[in-house]
């Protein structure tokens, strides 16, 4: 892929300017301050929209000071002969648009060729790569350095193999990572668990430590339970005693007054000794009959005295018994021997609530020293098992490790094989085992930060070449900005097209570069 020109309008210091470049290497010259830098960010925003270090949304800061439209133009040659041009326009109002070969451009069409931008810097402009962030890098890298997972998997045990083969590891280390962090969660929340169930257990087996509580006797027993229901029942009976002495009371003396009459009434039929005369006419009558009339009174009389007697009898007897009725003496024994009763059952009362409320602490005892016991059981089996998941879900992540380091080491070997002098370091290994972030860079073993700005750009030019091969379709231009400042250029092998910017006493110029020219450096 070569650069062929450029046109740009109000971009920077350009209010209007067209470029024209050459096959190999291009030389671009000019006074400080003239736009060479602004030449290759015209190049980056015409194809990705940004500026020359990959940040987006930076259109007004790209648009020449007092212009309110700007537009970059690139034309490109493919190694096949095919040119594509890519007219990128931000107009007055509206959105940046951006035309290839004169039609809105689709989606991804410009990544086709050129991969996205931050693989495109990292190849285009030397130095991009090695000023990244180390988990900016990785992600460069990540996407041009994939790793066969079989390859991986040659290098660990059959055990490793067997759980890896159940896993889906398409993306390699990104996969594993994803992996990783769940397996992780899960490691935390069994160590979480673990040590709740170590409380629990620790807890239950404190309450276990006083014996289990013995069985309770009370001292109600049978024959004791039995008196105390024959005691209820006699209060039933001396309770009802008492309630029927008023009634019995009012029954005597109703029963005494009606004695009472009914020896009235029939002292009242005793016939008088009137039998010597007629009762009708008061005649005196022969002896005969007064003799049958006496005989007749006294046969009746002595009835009607014979009655009375007995109900006299009755009489007293029911003036005796209510007068014995009225007596506090009658129910006394009763009453004394109620209290007696009471006074037993509230002592039995007593006794039996004291018996309830042992057997209440007694029981409770026992369901808590059960409920220990059971739950003591089940923390240590759930102790078990958690133990158990806990040490599967560690050897889990020791298989991940253990594929992490050795992917690791297959995709070092595979990124720094086409290096000759510059070396790439992505991971580094704790002492743990963990796979740590890391990003380095050497060149002839010295770390890019002790490098010359010539040995620099040789260990950028040689990292762009590598990118190249592995990330994009065809080879691309480099573009070496400050070139005055690097010793013998013309000595780098160029994959491609090359354009080295140096100040040089002239207007912006794009030239052919002699070797004499690039020989020169500071």
């Amino acid at each position: 892929m070569k650069l062929m020109a450029m046109q740009v309008e109000n971009f920077r210091c350009f209010a209007q300017e067209s470029f024209r470049f050459h096959d190999g290497e291009n030389l671009l010259l000019a006074h400080n301050a003239q736009g060479k830098s602004s030449t290759f960010e015209a190049i980056v925003w015409c194809l990705f929209g940004t500026d020359g270090a990959g940040k987006k949304n930076a259109d007004t800061r790209l648009l020449r000071h007092g212009t309110k439209t700007m537009r970059v133009e690139t034309s490109w040659q493919t190694e096949s002969g095919q040119t594509l041009t890519f007219l990128r326009i931000k107009p007055e109002q509206g959105a940046v648009q951006l035309l290839m070969n004169g039609n809105k451009a689709k989606p991804g069409a410009v990544e086709r060729w050129f991969g996205d931008v931050s693989t495109f810097l990292s190849i285009f402009a030397p130095g991009y790569f090695s000023g990244l962030e180390p988990k900016e890098a990785k992600a460069v890298l990540a996407r041009v350095g994939q790793v066969d997972v079989a390859t991986v998997l040659m290098y660990l045990d059959d055990a490793d193999r067997d759980y890896l083969s159940t896993l889906t590891l398409g993306m390699g280390m990104d996969s594993a990572d994803v992996l990783l962090k769940q397996l992780r969660q899960e490691q935390r929340e069994r160590e979480a668990e673990l040590l709740r169930l170590e409380g629990s257990l620790n807890a239950w087996k404190a309450e276990l430590s006083a014996s289990k509580p013995e069985p309770y006797v009370p001292s109600l027993d049978a024959a004791k339970l039995a008196m105390v229901e024959a005691t209820k029942k006699d209060m039933v009976r001396l309770e009802m005693l008492l309630e029927k002495v008023p009634q019995e009371r009012l029954e005597c003396e109703k029963r005494l007054n009606e004695a009472r009459a009914r020896y009235v009434e029939m002292k009242q039929g005793i016939v008088p000794d009137i039998e010597d005369r007629c009762p009708t006419c008061h005649q005196v009558l022969p002896k005969e009959q007064q003799a049958i009339a006496h005989n007749k009174r006294l046969a009746k009389n002595g009835k009607i005295q014979v009655l009375l007697r007995e109900i006299q009898q009755e009489g007293e007897r029911l003036k005796r018994q209510l007068e014995q009725m009225s007596s506090p003496d009658y129910t006394r024994a009763w009453q004394e021997k109620l209290a007696s009763h009471r006074a037993s059952l509230a002592s039995y009362a007593d006794l039996a609530q004291q018996e309830q409320a042992a057997m209440v602490e007694y029981q409770a005892k026992k369901i808590r020293w059960e409920h220990a016991k059971q739950s003591y059981d089940t923390a240590r089996t759930d102790h078990a098992r958690c133990t158990a998941q806990l040490e599967h879900v560690t050897s889990r992540i020791e298989v991940l490790k253990r594929f992490q380091w050795r992917y690791v080491q297959v995709q070092n070997r595979q990124l720094n094989a086409p290096l000759v002098h510059a070396k790439l370091e992505l991971f580094r290994v704790s002492e743990d085992g963990e796979i740590k972030e890391a990003f380095g860079v050497t060149w002839q073993d010295k770390p890019y930060r002790t490098l010359s700005t010539s040995e620099r750009v040789r260990c950028d030019l040689e990292i762009s070449r590598l990118l190249m091969a592995l990330a994009v379709p065809e080879v691309l231009p480099v573009f070496i900005d400050n070139a005055e400042s690097v010793e013998r250029l013309y000595e780098e092998t160029f994959a491609g097209q090359a354009i080295a910017a140096r100040v040089a006493d002239c207007d912006l110029t794009v030239t052919q570069p002699s070797s004499s020219v690039l020989s020169k450096g500071a």
